[in-house]
């Protein structure tokens, strides 16, 4: 949850500066850079993995644990004993909703598909697949929100009856456009990022200025193959089919509702400069830079360790020189034997808190991973194995660890 949680903050302050730049520059950069900034976005909400720059923000704010670090809740030091494993309520509530929107989009795209069967597919011998790459079908029946194109890997384009030149051939050229752009693979990536990010009011933001981009890069590409001078007679085709309803869900309809800013993009169309495309890569990179999350701590480093942790672990000074703190994953290793020790700074709920003990958690291999309180020396270690009532002899003995730990070499 806590990757989770970095993503969808980092990533929804993201789309806020590009739909902030978008408004500032709409007119300034090609559609297709303001496709890439989005593409940056979608990136940013589904990557599994943390981005990590010391350039960033959080870096450069002065944040040493990054992003994920400040909204990881405080861990229990005695949670793995007291705590009964299993999903938290707040993770079963988003699980829940998860699965519930990835059901509604499954259902909106069967139902598309299902209205795009129930159309008339024209033979290939119509000279209007002339127009279209080849591998598209083509079928035409009073489909709400027709003309549209359906599907990216096996694309469909739908035409309504009675539809006539010149307004046939602007409307081939665009949804020829949409197949040859593979358009529809952005419905598919966006509603990924809706399902896991359903609860951020940005992603829904992305979802709607994402579907407006693609339509005027769509435009833009179907100009160029037209001719620049026929872009009044393009943008009359738009507004007369903007009458028509929206189409459903993962399509991309011709005659949208909202085509006014389309239009308008039309009517400014302008070559693609190279001043807009060192802008679209210097945003491109700067966003990505800007909102990765802070490096981690230098792993293996022993000289500052975390506040709380005790620096002479594992001594006497033969031992001390073997071991590696690394701060991603909060544990101290024996690069020699490979057992990792994860200490608990804050001592309460300690079998002897006063003595200073810690959480040994060894790993054993094939035979998986024990954790047990010890001692945080060697030496002490040793005296408390010695005396039976001791605390630490009786959770070490129940464990039936002592012989695994000599082979380790953890015991004298």
């Amino acid at each position: 949850m806590a990757q989770l949680l970095e993503n969808t903050l980092l990533g929804g302050a993201m789309i806020l500066i590009v739909a902030g730049l978008r408004r500032l520059l709409r007119d300034r950069l090609h559609p297709n850079g303001w496709l890439a900034l989005w593409a940056v976005c979608l990136a940013r909400l589904l990557t599994p993995l943390p981005w990590r720059s010391p350039l960033s923000l959080c870096a450069l704010l002065g944040r040493t644990a990054g992003a994920s670090s400040a909204l990881t809740p405080p861990v229990d030091p005695t949670a793995s004993h007291s705590q009964p494993a299993g999903l938290s309520p707040l993770t079963v509530i988003w699980l829940a909703a998860a699965v519930g929107s990835a059901v509604w989009f499954l259902a909106a795209w069967l139902s598309a598909r299902r209205r795009v069967r129930e159309t008339i597919p024209l033979e290939k011998s119509d000279h209007r697949y002339a127009a279209l790459p080849p591998g598209t079908v083509l079928r035409e029946g009073p489909m709400k929100g027709a003309p549209l194109t359906f599907g990216a890997i096996w694309p469909t384009v739908v035409l309504f009856p009675g539809l006539k030149a010149p307004e046939l051939d602007y409307v081939l050229a665009h949804e020829s456009a949409h197949v040859r752009r593979r358009d529809n693979l952005w419905h598919y990536v966006m509603a990924a990022a809706l399902i896991v990010h359903w609860f951020n009011p940005a992603a829904w933001l992305m979802a709607a200025l994402l579907r407006r981009d693609v339509e005027m890069a769509c435009d833009r590409a179907a100009l160029r193959a037209l001719g620049e001078d026929r872009r009044a007679e393009y943008a009359r085709t738009l507004v007369k089919l903007s009458t028509q309803a929206e189409g459903p869900a993962f399509c991309h309809s011709f005659g949208q509702k909202k085509a006014e800013e389309r239009i308008k993009a039309i009517m400014k169309f302008k070559k693609v400069t190279f001043a807009g495309v060192v802008l679209a890569l210097a945003m491109v990179l700067g966003l990505t830079v800007a909102f990765a999350s802070a490096p981690p701590a230098d792993a293996g480093s022993q000289t500052e360790p975390p506040v709380g942790i005790p620096f002479d672990l594992c001594t006497p000074e033969n031992r001390a020189s073997r071991l590696d703190y690394d701060a991603e994953r909060d544990v101290w290793v024996d690069h020699e034997t490979g057992a990792e020790f994860a200490v608990v700074a804050d001592t309460e709920g300690c079998p002897d808190a006063e003595s200073g003990m810690v959480r040994w958690t060894i790993d054993m291999g094939d035979k998986g991973t024990v954790e047990v309180w010890g001692y945080e020396s060697q030496e002490a270690l040793n005296r408390a194995l010695a005396e039976s009532t001791d605390p630490a002899t009786e959770i070490w003995s129940a464990s039936g660890d002592m012989e695994a730990m000599a082979a380790l070499g953890l015991t004298g």
